[in-house]
């Protein structure tokens, strides 16, 4: 997730991976579907939240709106991926990398117009 936030303008990743917003330390906080969470978050603090949940990400910062409370810096607002409405379907994903390092994974998804299942 962190490199993804720091593609954006005016970001920039520190040493331990955090990143941070023009200067802004600390002043970051994740909205997960509606859901304030206003911890760290990040690698030296907790687990990065995995990018391969996003269905829609929207960065808030400058002059961030009153209903976000305290945190000055920056909002990532993120929307998770659901199963609503879909048929049955999956994604299957792997890769190799240098020194025997390998990573895989696979999700699903399905649902009717009032339920649905994700899993990555």
């Amino acid at each position: 997730m962190e490199e993804l936030i720091t593609s954006y303008p005016r970001f920039a990743k520190d040493e331990n991976g955090r990143f941070h917003f023009q200067g802004f330390h600390s002043q970051s906080m994740y909205v997960i579907d509606g859901q304030t969470i206003s911890d760290q978050t990040g690698v030296t603090f907790s687990n990065s939240i995995d990018p391969g949940i996003a269905q829609g990400l929207e960065i808030i910062y400058g002059n961030t709106p009153a209903e976000y409370g305290e945190k000055i810096g920056t909002v990532v607002n993120l929307t998770t991926k659901s199963g609503l409405g879909r048929p049955l379907q999956g994604d299957v994903f792997g890769g190799l990398a240098r020194f025997g390092t390998y990573e895989g994974g696979a999700s699903l998804a399905a649902g009717s117009q009032r339920f649905g299942v994700f899993a990555p």
